[in-house]
Order: C-alpha cells, then sequence, then structure tokens
C-alpha cells in the first residue's frame, strides 16, 4: 500500500477483467500475453517516478515462478531503495 497515491496493479492484458471486477484498485497497467512482465514492472516504476522509493510486489503471483522472482529482486533493487516482499495466502 502507498503511503500517498493510489496502487497500481501490472498484469497480463488478459487478466484486466479481473482487476476491474475483482479488486478494488483502480489503476493497472498491463501487458499483453505475450509481452515482458518484468519489463513492466520496470517501466511501471520509472513511469510512476517510484525510483528510489519504497516498492511492494505480490512475489506469490500466478505468472512469477522463483527465477522470475530472482531476476525481479537483482533488476528492481538497482532502480529503488527497498523491496517490501508482499506474500499473499494461497
Amino acid at each position: 500500500m502507498p503511503l500517498d497515491g493510489e496502487p497500481v496493479a501490472i498484469t497480463r492484458e488478459l487478466e484486466s477483467s479481473n482487476i476491474e471486477h475483482r479488486t478494488w484498485v483502480e489503476i493497472s497497467r498491463c501487458y499483453s500475453d505475450t509481452g515482458d512482465a518484468i519489463q513492466a514492472l520496470l517501466s511501471t516504476i520509472k513511469d510512476l517516478g517510484l525510483e528510489h522509493k519504497y516498492v511492494g510486489y505480490e512475489r506469490n503471483s500466478y505468472f512469477f515462478s522463483q527465477p522470475i522472482n530472482k531476476t525481479v529482486s537483482i533488476l528492481i533493487c538497482t532502480l529503488v531503495k527497498v523491496i517490501c516482499w508482499i506474500a499473499t495466502a494461497l
């Protein structure tokens, strides 16, 4: 949860209706089903001016396998101060 502003969901385009209809999150960014989720995440961080800020993301995401989580962690650590991993119950 951001202290200021609204949370942003980043999801596959195919799943965008789930964000709209099944969550309270109003701002979302989508990437194509063949797109690069990591690039979408990094672009969103930059676009929203979140570089060198605290950022959290749901690491239990269905589409982020353990190797992808490791890659995300390494790449994002170059952009933000601290990663706050948000673990949700499955």
